[in-house]
């Protein structure tokens, strides 16, 4: 079927998503009714042979094309996590030890643009080199549901592998984190952008303050990757542990949060400013 989204993409050389195979074999091998009726799309085994194959953005963690969800209560490190994960994408190198396949990011600061500027220069620090510039902020709030069309045309203009939500409370006004229909509808168009434009999207959430898992079981049962960040106090390293994987072995590793004091590292009128970034435990 020429003029399709597959051909159009297998024209530019870009690997088609599930969804525009699974376009282009329907269009090849229609199966029942008529121009009349509308049917749903079936496949047989061989057009399931056909589809892409599950790759992995984070070796053994995260998968392209999926949606993860990343919870943990305040104070567990999950930005500082999240910043030099995505640091890591972005340059195409490991993350704490683990391969990565290289792309640009879209990350959606929501709880504001106070404290960024710090956290990279903490980084930039440790790293002694310039936080990347293929990682784009979006550094306000963006309701998910409502600026729907704003996002995916965002996403459509940037291109990117992988899009940051952090945090889900702030682009979620409106929506009962208790209630799972309400869930549900909002991860239907994080699951929109995946199908869409075959980027992983992940969530950052948060705990209860008994440190319990926060809100409806919608979050788990219509998300890829669940992860859980804990810690046991301020001085201790953080785990990361993976306990839901749709297509995978379950993960857990730990990370250090060590503390830069910006002054050494910058100009600072405040001397007293810091901030942290994340590394391997050792």
């Amino acid at each position: 079927m020429v003029g399709t989204t597959f051909d159009k993409v297998e024209r530019l050389s870009v690997k088609p998503t599930a969804e525009e195979t699974v376009e282009r074999l329907i269009a090849e091998y229609p199966r029942f009714g008529n121009e009349e009726k509308e049917v749903l799309k079936v496949l047989s085994r061989a057009d399931i042979r056909k589809l892409p194959k599950a790759e992995w953005l984070v070796h053994g963690l995260l998968q392209t094309s999926t949606v993860s969800l990343m919870y943990g209560a305040t104070q567990t490190g999950k930005s500082f996590i999240t910043l030099h994960l995505v640091a890591a994408i972005a340059r195409g190198e490991k993350w704490m030890g683990k391969r990565v396949k290289q792309g640009d990011v879209l990350y959606i600061y929501a709880e504001g643009s106070g404290g960024l500027d710090g956290r990279l220069s903490a980084w930039e620090a440790h790293h002694r080199m310039d936080y990347p510039e293929n990682v784009n902020f979006v550094a306000t709030p963006v309701s998910l549901i409502d600026k729907k069309q704003v996002v995916c045309d965002t996403v459509e203009s940037f291109n990117p592998s992988v899009v940051i939500i952090d945090t889900f409370s702030m682009c979620a006004p409106g929506i009962n984190e208790n209630d799972a229909p309400d869930v549900a509808k909002w991860l239907a168009v994080a699951s929109h952008l995946k199908h869409t434009y075959g980027c992983h999207v992940m969530i950052i959430h948060h705990t209860t303050k008994g440190g319990d898992f926060r809100g409806s079981t919608a979050f788990t049962d219509n998300t890829d990757t669940v992860i859980e960040v804990s810690r046991e106090n301020k001085t201790s390293p953080i785990h990361l542990e993976c306990w839901k994987q749709r297509d995978g072995a379950l993960d857990e590793l730990w990370v250090n949060l060590e503390v830069v004091h910006l002054a050494a590292c910058r100009r600072e009128i405040d001397a007293s400013r810091q901030s942290c970034y994340t590394a391997e435990y050792e």
